[in-house]
Formats: C-alpha cells, structure tokens, sequence
C-alpha cells in the first residue's frame, strides 16, 4: 500500500509533472511536423503532376529531353554547394543552440563557396562535352546558377532543428505554386524552351525567399545577423566531408542515366525516359515517411528485447516487399496506357520503360528499411558502399546496355543496380549477412500471409 501512494505522490512531483508535460508537447510538436511534411508533399506532388503533364505534352519528347539533360548535368556536380551539411548543422544546431548563429553563418558560407566553384565546374564540364552547342551550355549554366541561392537553404536546417515544417512547407509550396503559375503562361503564349530554364533557378530563388521571411518572423532577427568563424568551421567540413562523398555518389546513382542517354542516344529519348522516372519515382516518399515515424519505436524496442526487435524488423521487411510488389505489379499492367492518356501518343515508349523502372522501388522500399537498421547498428559505413556498389553497377550497365537496348537498356541497368545497392550488397558483409536472409525471406508468400495476418 506504501509503494502503492508513494508511486502516486513521485507522479505528482513537480519534476515528474514537468517532465510528462514536455514528452506530450515533444510528441504533438512530432505529430504536427509530420502532418505538415505529408501534407506538404501530397500538395507538391499534386501542383507538380497537374502543371507537370501540360508543360511536357507541350514540349515534346525532345525539347522535354534537353531541359531534363541540362538539369541532370547541373545536378551532377551539387554535392560541391551541399557538402554533406545537412545532418550535421541539424545536429550542432540542437546540441549546442548557444552557438547558432555562428553554426548558421558558417554554413552559409560553406555553401556559398561550394555553389560558386560548382557553377565553375560545372561550366567547364559542359564545355568539354558540349563546346560545339552554345545552347546546351547556356542552359546548364543557368540550371547550375540556382545553387547559389541554395545558400539559404541553411535556414531549413534550423527549422528542422526546431521541429518546425509549418515554415520550410509553405515557403515550399509558395515557390511551387508561382513557378507553376508561370510556366502555365508560356505554355499559353506558346513560349519556347528558353524561359522554362530560367524557372529552375527562380523557383529555388523564391524557396528561399520565403524561407529567409520566415526566418525573420520566428527568430526576430535577419540573416544579416549570423557570424563566421574560421575554426569552428573547419571543425563543421570535417564533419560533413565522409557526409558529401556518400551524397556525390548518390547524385551520381540518381542522375547519370538520364546524361549518358543524352550523349548516346539523342534528346527524344532522354525526354522518353524522364517521363517514366517521374512516374516510377513520385511515391519514394513513402518509405522514407513510414520508416522515419516507426523506427524511434523500433530503437526502444531494441534496447529492450533484441529478439523482438528482429521480428519486428521482418515484419517491416515483409509489409514493405509486399506492397511495393503488389503496385509494382499493378502499374505493370497499366504503364503504357497511363503514360499514353497522361502525356499522349508521343510519350508512348515511356510506358515500356515505366513497366520496367517501377520494379526498382521494390528495391528502394527494402533499402530505406535495411538502412535504418544500419544507423541503428552504427554500420552506417556499409551504407556508403552499398551506395558505391550501386553507382558502379549502374555506370557500367549503362555502358553495356543503352548502346545495344536503347532507353530500355537504362531502365534495366536502374533496377540491376537498386537491387545490388539495396539487397544484394548485403550479403558482402558478415555484420549485413542475417539482413539479406530476412530481406530473402520476405519474398516467400507465407510472409504475405503472416504480414496479412499480424
């Protein structure tokens, strides 16, 4: 009976008190973030598909292909403006709030220089490869002039450090929303490619432009007042640089296929294939969304009860599998049709590829899973080179593949290499191996079943 009140009065200690109340506000503040994050994308996606459709039905395959070669190009070379920064001034920014603006104006910094040496790189890159097409050069310099105002992107990470979505989404949205409305009227005044560039950079412009309003409003101050200092941010690049090799590698995974079709193919066909990335891609978010709001739990699990924790883990594997199979399967079915009604006639060989590229999010689904785990395990070094493995497999399969299957040939060596990056690379390492066995396990239909079940 003693225990009995004593547990009652220790719960209503002012301390105890406090600290219950500030659990639920963290949990509503989490909740909150992450019903602004979805929202936020769904509305993004929506805007993007609708204004999307029409202005690629109104360009063409070919023109469609260059915009998206010289945007793929430019995008090749952006690790040099991000360095890896993101996870790290998120981090210093919630470890150690008394140095804020220092950690704000440095990486400010950071990534003012990086853009400025990326639009330099980037400009000789294309020289060399394109010196002959004054056009495709123009083009990819303005595509790569947009980084710079991703200097401001800083200021993301301290709404992130902040829990704070609300204010990175509607600066977000407002970007979206102006540039679709501007691209609407050139496609109405019949305008050519020209300006359609131009709107790369001015939607990351008007991105940060909310983002540095909305700084304002909550902190009080202006970015005016961040500080710089050398030794600590010597301190953030150390940091940051095993950070960017993996993001280099990972730009490179993501975007070299759409440059190389461009330089062994012809435009037409980097326009064909863009069309059938854009639709396998559009629900990535998913894993990312579904693993970030159930792994915390799964962590305290692990602390816990390990042997729960890897049944609760093939669960996951098992739930992810299935469902990206079964919309895999689906859309399948239904490629060539849906691009045919989305994007007409002229897009139909994007229906082939998507029938193809769509499987690679099987792959996708069980990599983002698997890579939690990893950060849970501190293997995040087998992460980077399940990346690598997956870069070079997907360089040299293009090689071989483009020249002799076209287009198709791309979408192949895409899920090859999503398979070797996001399972296969599994089996290479001991710490990895129980993974791979799960990951394999989850293809047996009883796991459906189980999954079905609960």
């Amino acid at each position: 009976m003693t225990s009995g009140v004593g547990k009652i009065l220790a719960r209503l200690h002012p301390s105890a008190i406090r600290s219950m109340l500030r659990e639920r506000r963290e949990l509503r503040s989490a909740i909150v973030n992450a019903n602004w994050l979805v929202v936020g994308r769904l509305v993004y996606l929506f805007i993007g598909m609708v204004v999307g459709i029409w202005v690629t039905r109104y360009l063409g395959p070919e023109r469609y292909g260059v915009l998206n070669y010289c945007i793929a190009f430019a995008a090749l070379f952006s690790v040099l403006s991000s360095l890896g920064l993101n996870f790290i001034v998120v981090r210093n920014l919630v470890q150690d709030p008394a140095h804020e603006r220092e950690t704000l104006g440095n990486a400010a910094i950071i990534k003012l220089v990086g853009a400025v040496v990326q639009i330099a790189v980037t400009t000789g890159a294309i020289l060399v490869i394109r010196g002959d097409e004054p056009d495709y050069i123009l083009f990819v310099v303005i595509a790569a002039a947009g980084y710079l105002f991703s200097t401001f992107e800083v200021i993301d990470y301290w709404f992130q450090s902040r829990v704070a979505a609300k204010h990175v989404v509607l600066s977000n949205l407002f970007s979206t929303a102006t540039i679709s409305l501007f691209k609407i009227v050139l496609v109405l005044l019949v305008a050519p490619l020209t300006p359609f560039v131009w709107a790369i950079p001015a939607a990351t412009f008007l991105y940060c432009v909310g983002l540095v309003i909305s700084h304002r409003r909550v902190s009080g101050s202006w970015f005016t007042s961040w500080r710089i200092r050398a030794s600590s941010m010597k301190s953030l690049l150390a940091d940051a640089w095993p950070l960017s090799l993996s993001a280099l590698a990972t730009v490179i995974y993501m975007k070299i296929d759409l440059v190389m079709i461009g330089e062994m193919l012809n435009e037409a066909a980097v326009g064909q294939y863009s069309v059938a990335v854009r639709l396998s891609e559009m629900w990535y978010f998913l894993p990312m969304f579904v693993s970030g709001s159930i792994f915390p739990a799964m962590l305290k699990l692990r602390e816990k009860d390990r042997g729960l924790y890897y049944a609760r883990l093939q669960t996951f594997f098992d739930g992810f599998f299935w469902f990206s199979a079964v919309v895999a399967l689906g859309v399948t079915f239904v490629a060539r049709f849906v691009v045919v009604l989305l994007y007409g006639p002229e897009f139909a060989e994007a229906g082939a590829v998507l029938a193809v590229h769509i499987w690679s999010g099987v792959f996708v689904f069980m990599g983002v899973a698997s890579s939690r785990h990893l950060v849970a395990e501190n293997l995040t070094k087998i992460s980077f080179y399940r990346t690598i493995a997956g870069t070079i497999s997907n360089v040299a399969l293009n090689l071989v593949f483009i020249p002799r299957f076209g287009i198709m040939g791309a979408a192949w060596a895409t899920l090859i290499s999503y398979a070797i990056s996001g399972w296969a690379a599994n089996a290479a390492f001991g710490e990895t191996r129980r993974i791979f066995v799960m990951q394999l396990n989850s293809v047996n239909p009883v796991s459906l079943k189980r999954y079905l079940v609960g």
